[in-house]
C-alpha cells in the first residue's frame, strides 16, 4: 500500500498544480479587447470630458484620456470649494466582461476607478457595476 501511495501521490499532486493554474488563467482580465466581442467596434480611444458628483465639493469636472496601450490620465478639478485642487493621476486600465472599466491607479486615496462605457461616453459606476449619479453628474462624453 505504501509503495503504490508513493507513486500515485505525486501524479495526484501534479495534476492538482495543473487544474489550480488552469482556473486562475481563466479568472484574469484580459487587456486585449480583440478578445472581448463589442469593444473592438467602440471608437474608445480618446479623451472623455465631463462631471461628477463630490461630496466634500459642489463637483469634480474631470477628463479622462484612455489611450491604445490600454493606459489612461485623468485631470479631475474640485469646484466649489475655497481652495480649488486640481489632481493628476495615470495607470492602467482593464475591460470587464458587463463592458465597463477599471481604472487602477499606484495612489492608495484614489483605489480603483470604474465606469460603464457605450456610445463614446462614460458612465460612473460603483462596485455592483450600478450607475453613480446625483444632481452634479453629467456622462461623460468623448471629445473630438
Amino acid at each position: 500500500e505504501i509503495r503504490m501511495l508513493k507513486k500515485i501521490l505525486p501524479i495526484l499532486f501534479s495534476l492538482i498544480l495543473l487544474t489550480s493554474c488552469t482556473s486562475t488563467q481563466n479568472n484574469e482580465t484580459n487587456h486585449n479587447t480583440d478578445e472581448h466581442p463589442g469593444f473592438s467596434d467602440l471608437a474608445w480611444e480618446g479623451t472623455y470630458v465631463g462631471t461628477e458628483a463630490c461630496s466634500s465639493c459642489k463637483q469634480i469636472r474631470k477628463s479622462v484620456t484612455l489611450n491604445g496601450d490600454m493606459t489612461y490620465d485623468v485631470k479631475a478639478e474640485h469646484v466649489g470649494t475655497n481652495n480649488t485642487e486640481v489632481l493628476n493621476f495615470s495607470g492602467e486600465f482593464e475591460w470587464t466582461v458587463a463592458g465597463g472599466l477599471r481604472l487602477y491607479s499606484d495612489d492608495k486615496k484614489i483605489g480603483i476607478i470604474r465606469y460603464l462605457i457605450s456610445n463614446r461616453s462614460l458612465m460612473p459606476i460603483d462596485k455592483a457595476g450600478n450607475p453613480v449619479i446625483d444632481g452634479s453628474t453629467e456622462l461623460m462624453k468623448q471629445s473630438k
